[in-house]
């Protein structure tokens, strides 16, 4: 966990024990919690401040678990916010039913505290690891955005810098057609400013 910063956890439960026993337990390891009651509360809370985990009960009046996090997920401000299913329901079924709502992990209920701690702590790694390679790939981005300009401005240069020595050497190969071959001299003059002109280029 980031000492400077501590994880918000957003812990979504209907009952009263759970949600203190959860929020006494992450409390005391320096995280900031919110807890909340109900499904419906719990979509509101975490699309008015994204907390950076959610742990979600899944047996829940009115809006259960699982719409809670396909409502999460569905909207772009927080989709990227990993939820932990919290539940006594521990068949095959459930789990992969939490999973396929978008949930990142699943902690069966009764749950013990070591259990709990490991998986957060993980899941927050997970997270800090998304968002550093996102910070590095923006960053990337930025600086490939400026190599590109840097080029530009080159090619651009590059050109017009060739441009005055191209027209010279046009220039000199039109008065070399029409100078007369027997003016040894002009030719050798027109032949010194074409080797100038190249050396320039060059």
């Amino acid at each position: 966990m980031n000492n400077e910063t501590p994880a918000n956890i957003l812990i979504i439960d209907d009952t009263p024990a759970n949600l203190q026993v959860l929020a006494s337990m992450l409390d005391e390891r320096g995280y900031y919690v919110r807890p909340v009651n109900n499904g419906a509360m719990g979509v509101r809370a975490a699309q008015l401040s994204p907390p950076d985990l959610i742990l979600l009960d899944i047996q829940m009046p009115g809006m259960n678990g699982y719409e809670v996090c396909q409502t999460i997920k569905a909207s772009p401000d927080t989709e990227h916010i990993p939820v932990i299913f919290l539940s006594a329901l521990n068949e095959t079924s459930d789990v992969v039913k939490g999973f396929d709502a978008g949930g990142v992990d699943y902690i069966s209920k009764p749950f013990k505290f070591k259990e709990v701690m490991a998986r957060v702590e993980s899941q927050l790694a997970v997270s800090r690891q998304r968002k550093e390679i996102e910070a590095l790939r923006e960053r990337d981005q930025q600086q490939f955005e400026s190599l590109a300009k840097i080029k530009n401005r080159f090619l651009y240069g590059t050109a017009h810098d060739l441009k005055n020595p191209l027209t010279g050497m046009l220039l000199y190969t039109q008065l070399l057609r029409s100078t007369p071959p027997g003016d040894v001299e002009e030719i050798q003059t027109i032949a010194d400013g074409i080797e100038l002109t190249a050396r320039k280029m060059q």
